[in-house]
């Protein structure tokens, strides 16, 4: 982090490539809270950043028992239009949201992934399912997975 501030103050000028390792490496060091901060100054320097970048923070987050701070910032990625989540940011925005019972903002989020084209993958199904069967929803975790069969995929022995 020093050495992303000596380049601030310096006057140079900090690059994706740059700050995104760093992300990565704050966070596989446990240092949620610097890898968050270092995510909102790339933000402010109006580097943006991308979606495994968002993936890393969030996963972060919910890994160092941060749901709530997940949750709110899968929040604003789903509402920032500048995102345009790939299938894996999808999925850890969903369990973000799904762990800290957003399930309305869940549903948002699952119309926005089929409307950008993309149907839910198996990892999709198992998000869902964990999450409905772990708030004692199992009519609704039924509902998920016969849905996701009726559509042709077949779910592996996992999401049994």
């Amino acid at each position: 982090l020093a050495l992303v501030h000596s380049e601030h103050s310096e006057g140079r000028a900090v690059i994706f490539n740059q700050y995104s390792p760093l992300i990565g490496a704050l966070v596989e060091d446990g240092r949620a809270d610097d890898a968050v901060r270092l995510w909102r100054e790339m933000s402010a320097a109006g580097v943006p950043p991308d979606n495994m970048t968002h993936a890393k923070l969030l996963t972060a987050l919910m890994r160092t028992g941060e749901a709530d701070a997940a949750g709110e910032l899968a929040l604003q990625l789903q509402c920032d239009e500048s995102v345009v989540p790939d299938m894996p940011l999808f999925n850890v925005m969903l369990q973000a949201l799904l762990r800290i019972g957003r399930s309305v903002e869940a549903g948002y989020l699952l119309n926005r992934l089929r409307n950008a084209g993309f149907e839910p993958s198996e990892r999709t199904l198992n998000v869902l399912l964990k999450a409905f069967c772990s708030q004692g929803q199992l009519r609704e975790a039924m509902e998920v997975f016969n849905t996701y069969v009726s559509s042709g995929q077949m779910p592996s022995a996992f999401s049994f």
